[in-house]
């Protein structure tokens, strides 16, 4: 049972610095998005309404990565429904979509609401920070001895 309670440790380990790696992924990404920001601009006044589309579509896909980092470092519940919202509000505003899925978009977004504001249950939320690396774990079981 021991030898299993290590591997959990191990793999718990192994998952959180992949989760960091994939953030600092995100984060070289938007930082290239970032370096790009000017010829975006140059396209919006170049190309008028349809040049603000695609600037739109620019930012808030920054944003999307921003609130993906977000999740990544910090797993909450909250954190999935905000980057939820997000990229339901972006295929409302910059989507091509007919009025049943503007309308079946908006039903979705309501829905989200309605989950954040009744069934979110805040000890689930804090469910990231209870779970304690071994590091930490040893640190916390010294201190409890010495005292």
């Amino acid at each position: 049972m021991r030898k299993f309670k290590r591997f959990e440790d191990l793999m718990l380990i192994l998952t959180k610095m992949l989760q960091f790696l994939l953030a600092l992924v995100i984060v070289a990404g938007i930082v290239i998005q970032l370096l790009a920001l000017p010829n975006a601009l140059k396209e919006l006044y170049a190309n008028g309404q349809e040049g603000f589309r695609g600037f739109l579509k620019y930012i808030i896909d920054m944003v999307i990565g921003l609130e993906l980092i977000h999740l990544l470092s910090r797993p909450t519940l909250d954190s999935v429904v905000e980057i939820l919202l997000f990229a339901l509000t972006r295929e409302i505003v910059l989507g091509e979509m007919n009025p049943t899925g503007i309308f079946l978009s908006i039903v979705c977004i309501a829905i989200l609401f309605a989950v954040r504001k009744f069934l979110f249950i805040k000890d689930l939320n804090d469910l990231g920070d209870k779970v304690k690396l071994p590091e930490k774990k040893a640190k916390e079981e010294e201190k409890h001895k010495e005292s």
